[in-house]
């Protein structure tokens, strides 16, 4: 009877230790499961962070690049007014030698 007890309490006892190591699976599955929620969630915050700060360089790289046309622009523009300007000075010198040969042929005109 007491052999018969004994292997009752080492079956009960391997029973409970075969409980508390399903138990433990359980929750060991549990937190593989949160481990692969939060590196899940890691993962799409890094790709929503690495598109934001590739959107950030874009707009950098705009700026830079509009800044770099506005001041081509400008400068074409200066380009321009220079060559008016030198276009109005050769004017302005053609029409004061007319004006001189003018003078000239009306005094010699008049001295005739």
């Amino acid at each position: 009877q007491l052999h018969m007890y004994r292997a009752e309490e080492a079956a009960a006892k391997q029973r409970a230790l075969m409980e508390h190591m399903q138990k433990l699976a359980v929750v060991q599955e549990q937190q593989i499961a949160k481990m692969q929620d939060i590196e899940e969630a890691l993962k799409v915050r890094q790709q929503a962070h690495w598109r934001q700060v590739q959107s950030e360089v874009a707009a950098q790289q705009n700026q830079v690049l509009k800044a770099e046309a506005m001041r081509l622009r400008r400068k074409r523009m200066e380009t321009q007014t220079r060559l008016e300007l030198m276009r109005l000075q050769e004017n302005l010198e053609d029409l004061e030698l007319q004006r001189e040969r003018q003078r000239k042929s009306l005094r010699a005109a008049a001295e005739w």
